[in-house]
């Protein structure tokens, strides 16, 4: 009796081992890489990158700041992070952007005014004549104040703006470099890695064509040097050597940097349109003839003396 109770104990413990190891042998083994990213925390908590060493009061460390602050209150991920923070920065520019544009075009408008002031400023100096350069001075400086479009404005619409596009590259590049463990698996589809570089160069070409699309629409605006057929070559095939140099940036870098262009593109067209011309005040773009110029009165004068002198 005893032998047959201990037979069939020994056969049940037999089956249930067995079954274990079929069990086991049947669950699919788990993925490393997937067990490391699963661990991986996707979102930012607050002072998470204080704690690393950002978020300091710079350009960059607002930047991070931000980024931080969007990605702990949303749960978004960080590629659609960065793409936030980049459209409430644009948001925020794009008042700077039409006065920019406003200014710019205006000047254009004047320019056969303004070279006709500067010939004559050019002339008067030559001949030592202090007394018409501070007239001519005096007109030129007139003829910008009545048109609210001084090009010192200029200088200061693009010191806005640039620190803006310089702090948000410096911050991306910084966080990538340590890395912040949100950008491991912060991208999306064929990059999940925003800390690396595009292997297959898409982001860097999406960047280059969408730059010299900027360029060009923008030029077309305001009726810049990119309205030239040879500048507007040479730039087109930069954009190859731009695809070389920004291959090895990280993607999180050029997600900024193409998400921006398109920004800036979408505003250039907006900017076109009636509705935004009238509220920012931009004039129509007046396409100028080239024309040969007059001489001036001091030319004429000059050119007289030497005749009636020769004549002599």
């Amino acid at each position: 009796m005893f032998s047959t109770t201990r037979l069939a104990r020994d056969a049940a413990s037999s089956t249930t081992a067995t079954s274990a190891a079929v069990e086991a042998l049947s669950t699919p083994a788990l993925d490393p890489q997937a067990v490391v990213e699963a661990a991986i925390p996707t979102t930012l908590k607050f002072g998470e990158l204080s704690s690393m060493g950002f978020c300091h009061f710079t350009p960059p460390g607002f930047f991070e700041a931000l980024m931080e602050a969007i990605s702990a209150t949303s749960g978004m991920p960080m590629w659609g992070v960065i793409m936030t923070c980049t459209l409430l920065t644009r948001l925020v520019l794009f008042p700077f952007t039409a006065r920019s544009q406003r200014v710019s075009t205006t000047l254009q408008n004047l320019k056969p005014e303004t070279e006709a002031m500067m010939a004559r400023l050019k002339e008067a100096s030559s001949m030592g004549l202090r007394n018409e350069q501070q007239m001519i001075a005096f007109e030129l400086s007139n003829l910008y104040t009545k048109n609210n479009c001084n090009p010192t404005q200029m200088i200061g619409l693009m010191a806005i703006q640039l620190p803006v596009f310089i702090g948000f590259f410096l911050a991306l590049r910084s966080m990538a470099e340590l890395p912040v463990p949100q950008l491991l698996n912060g991208g999306f589809s064929w990059i999940t890695d925003l800390t690396v570089a595009d292997p297959y160069y898409i982001l860097p070409v999406i960047s280059a064509v969408s730059t010299l699309t900027v360029l060009e629409i923008s030029s077309q605006a305001t009726g810049g040097a990119m309205t030239s057929p040879k500048v507007k070559w040479f730039m087109r095939s930069m954009t190859v050597g731009f695809v070389y140099f920004t291959s090895h940036f990280p993607a999180a870098v050029l997600l900024y940097w193409s998400t921006t262009n398109f920004l800036s593109i979408i505003q250039t067209l907006a900017l076109r349109s009636a509705f935004f011309r009238k509220f920012f005040k931009i004039p129509k773009l007046i396409e100028h003839k080239m024309v040969k110029s007059r001489p001036s009165a001091l030319q004429q004068m000059t050119e007289a003396y030497r005749k009636a002198k020769k004549g002599q």
